[in-house]
């Protein structure tokens, strides 16, 4: 005897968010790292290849993964006109909140450019305040 087949039930998944919270006891640890390269078109980070003797971008991390909101922070990174670029302050980040920070910049008549990024904070890890990458522009 056929029987009518079940017809699965799909439930929507509910999201939580919970807002971070900061320990005024805690401890802000601001740690930074390499994400893309790429082109900035229309103010809008495009992920691709760096070409030599042009304009490219690369984007970074910076991310609060203490417990404690931070101060306001700042960073500097080499470029490859040989400047070094340092913006103003940037707004505290509370605990396990990040910025993406996508730079523009021109590229030099050569293969490849070793960008070098510190951010100026006073933490508790130091070892994660900067990073080193060795960015290849194509012909």
């Amino acid at each position: 005897k056929p029987t009518k087949p079940v017809v699965p039930v799909v439930e929507t998944p509910t999201f939580t968010y919970a807002l971070p919270v900061s320990n005024p006891n805690g401890f802000t640890d601001l740690a930074t790292r390499f994400l893309n390269v790429g082109d900035i078109v229309n103010n809008k980070f495009v992920v691709g290849s760096i070409e030599r003797d042009d304009s490219g971008a690369f984007q970074f991390e910076v991310i609060n993964n203490g417990t404690k909101t931070s101060e306001p922070w700042g960073y500097t990174v080499t470029l490859p006109d040989g400047d070094t670029y340092t913006p103003p302050k940037q707004a505290a980040l509370k605990p396990n909140e990040r910025a993406v920070i996508s730079l523009g910049f021109d590229t030099p008549d050569k293969s490849s450019f070793t960008f070098i990024v510190v951010l100026k904070t006073e933490d508790r890890t130091e070892s994660n305040n900067s990073f080193k990458r060795a960015i290849n522009f194509s012909n």
